[in-house]
């Protein structure tokens, strides 16, 4: 527990409703990732690889530390997912001249070819998400959902 968090009461009859919650937004998230990857599939891409290149190919250089930071997932499947598309031929890692521990990941040619599509699938999945979710609508549940974010923010420490 951290020193600054706040006691509160829980309201039993309202846990039922918030754990809903929780499990719909996993739930839709799972549901996302298993669409973009009915589509990845044919670029040989799991969701995980798709978006590393996607976040390399905006940053068109970035130290895997950043990509860490980026992704928001454990250190050890960043490395898995940085072998495997090293594999592939579609990165190269480079170290960096000013913390030869760290290293500099760039799109190979190859990489760079599977963007377009990498984008396309992003975009089509988010529209199918959205469909029937007007604009203002949207706005409010990313408000709702960066509320929700920021109030978990270093509560995992």
């Amino acid at each position: 527990m951290t020193k600054n968090r706040k006691s509160f009461i829980v309201d039993m009859s309202t846990v039922g409703g918030t754990m809903n919650l929780a499990r719909l937004i996993s739930t839709v998230h799972n549901q996302k990732n298993s669409y973009m990857n009915g589509y990845l599939k044919a670029l040989g891409l799991s969701h995980g690889q798709a978006i590393t290149l996607k976040i390399i190919h905006e940053e068109n250089c970035i130290k895997q530390d950043d990509l860490n930071k980026r992704l928001q997932i454990d250190k050890s499947a960043v490395t898995r997912i940085l072998k495997t598309l090293e594999e592939k031929g579609l990165i190269v890692k480079t170290r960096c001249e000013d913390d030869k521990r760290n290293q500099h990941i760039v799109l190979t040619d190859e990489g760079k070819k599977l963007y377009p599509s990498i984008k396309q699938i992003v975009l089509q999945t988010a529209n199918e998400m959205l469909e029937g979710i007007d604009e203002n609508q949207q706005k409010q549940l990313e408000k709702l959902l960066l509320k929700m974010k920021k109030n978990l923010e270093g509560k995992d420490e």
